[in-house]
């Protein structure tokens, strides 16, 4: 059975510029949260269930890892896929080292953005991504 909503993607990412691009490029075919700051992130993914959520490493107040080993430290929350979204450098390690389910490096298109949540979608065998055309 195909689900009937959109998929839940929740951003964290202190940039604005960056969470108004996001918005841009996947508010037509995804439902969004999109934050600037995870001080109450446990909060916000209760009340949302993303079915992916993008951390950025690089907060004034939070560092990015800490915020996913919080995260983790959930037991209902952590096999939720995280992406690590970031500029810095060794992404693809560190993304391995704190057990996400993947990374997108920064600058990023709207099409390796899309791609990515397709890919990790099927992954965790998300159905409602059928149900969207290809853009």
């Amino acid at each position: 059975m195909k689900a009937t909503t959109q998929p839940k993607i929740l951003i964290c990412d202190d940039e604005i510029d960056i969470l108004d691009l996001c918005h841009t490029i996947l508010h037509a075919r995804y439902n969004l949260v999109l934050v600037n700051q995870c001080k109450k992130i446990i909060d916000t993914i209760s009340k949302f269930t993303p079915d992916i959520i993008f951390m950025d490493l690089w907060f004034s107040e939070e560092r990015g890892e800490d915020v996913i080993a919080l995260i983790k430290n959930y037991r209902q929350f952590n096999k939720l896929p995280i992406i690590l979204f970031s500029a810095r450098e060794n992404l693809e390690e560190l993304s391995k080292e704190l057990g996400v389910s993947g990374y997108l490096n920064k600058p990023f298109t709207g099409k390796e953005l899309h791609k990515k949540i397709e890919v990790t979608l099927n992954k965790f065998n998300y159905t409602a991504i059928d149900q969207y055309p290809e853009k």
